[in-house]
């Protein structure tokens, strides 16, 4: 029973970073620096909250891949999961090389 509750717990997790995702794009694009309501640190709490809550919700979905009752949402944890990975990794490229 506590199996099938990782992969749940995954994909609330997965939701999060979602929405903390588009919180911080949000911000990003919100418009000239000194007008933001959210300043450099707020955007750096976003962006590092949505990577913390992202590596959170692999580790709970991994053991979800063992089970074969639980590995289907497992699977859609994932699928979920991959282009919030990919944003994450585009943002840290972009932040650290351009």
């Amino acid at each position: 029973m506590a199996v099938i509750a990782l992969p749940l717990l995954g994909l609330l997790l997965t939701i999060t970073a979602w929405v903390l995702t588009v919180m911080t794009g949000a911000h990003l694009i919100s418009g000239p620096f000194e007008d933001r309501t959210c300043q450099t640190e707020c955007v750096r709490m976003l962006f590092f909250s949505g990577v913390g809550v992202t590596l959170g919700a692999l580790l709970f979905a991994i053991p979800g891949l063992l089970r074969p009752n639980t590995r289907t949402l497992t699977y859609v944890v994932l699928v979920l999961m991959a282009p919030l990975v990919a944003v994450y990794a585009t943002l840290f490229l972009i932040g650290n090389f351009a």
